[in-house]
């Protein structure tokens, strides 16, 4: 899912996590690096990669990494 904003170097992706959808909000900055920044758990994560898919990648990762959501 991509929900364009005002600017086009800024959209919303959706990310699952354990079977679980999170929004994702992916920036593209002027430097030309990538960050994904997004909530799980609770917990903000933010990662910075040189390229759109590797930031969303490590920063569903990083969510996996922290571990499940107890039921």
């Amino acid at each position: 899912v991509v929900i364009p904003t005002k600017k086009t170097d800024r959209v919303k992706k959706s990310i699952l996590v354990l079977g679980k959808e999170y929004v994702v909000d992916v920036r593209h900055k002027p430097t030309g690096i990538w960050t994904a920044v997004g909530t799980y758990m609770g917990e903000h994560i933010e990662v910075t990669r040189p390229n759109e898919s590797s930031a969303l990648s490590h920063w569903q990762r990083a969510a996996k990494f922290m571990g499940p959501i107890a039921p």
